[in-house]
Formats: structure tokens, C-alpha cells, sequence
């Protein structure tokens, strides 16, 4: 077991009010930030930090197969947008908007 905290200086809440998790990755959203962590042996190790302006930006995360769903339902005059990521190797690349 490993507890995760808050890795954001103001501490403020909503860290891992949405997560997702792979054999390879664990993802964590909090505020407007998605932080991303790789699965070792013994621990995760946080590797990047996908931010965005909008204050639900990571309402929802989803890993599937080599890809990762970032929901931000505000955006877009409110009718939302997912954000999707590439998986390749630690690093993330953004691949396109909807």
C-alpha cells in the first residue's frame, strides 16, 4: 500500500477526486491539474502534471489500452470537452481535442 498526497503547494481539496488506474500508469485529478504517476515495483512515481485553466478540468479521468480520457465538462461555453493522450513510454502526448 502507498498513500498519495496531495503533491500541490496550497494544499487544497479535491486531490483524487477522480482516479484511474493501469498496470503502467496511475492518473489523479485535483483542481485543474491531472497529475500522472508510473507504476514501479514498489511505488509510484510521479512523472508529469497535465494542467488546464478550467476549474473541472479532470472531472473525469479514464485509461484505456495506450490512451487517456480527460473530461472537462465546463469548457467549450459549457458543453464540454474531453482531452485525449496518447500513453507512450512515461511522457504523454497530447493527441487531439473533441
Amino acid at each position: 500500500m502507498q498513500k498519495i498526497n496531495s503533491p500541490s503547494i496550497p494544499f487544497t481539496y479535491y486531490f483524487g477526486r477522480a482516479v484511474d488506474m493501469s498496470s503502467e500508469y496511475a492518473v489523479i485529478g485535483k483542481d485543474n491539474n491531472v497529475f500522472i504517476y508510473k507504476v514501479g515495483d514498489q511505488h509510484l512515481t510521479q512523472t508529469q502534471v497535465i494542467s488546464n485553466p478550467f476549474a473541472d478540468f479532470g472531472a473525469s479521468l479514464n485509461i484505456q489500452n495506450q490512451w487517456l480520457s480527460i473530461r472537462s465538462p465546463s469548457e467549450n461555453s459549457g458543453t464540454g470537452v474531453v482531452y485525449l493522450y496518447k500513453l507512450e513510454k512515461v511522457r504523454l502526448e497530447k493527441d487531439h481535442k473533441k
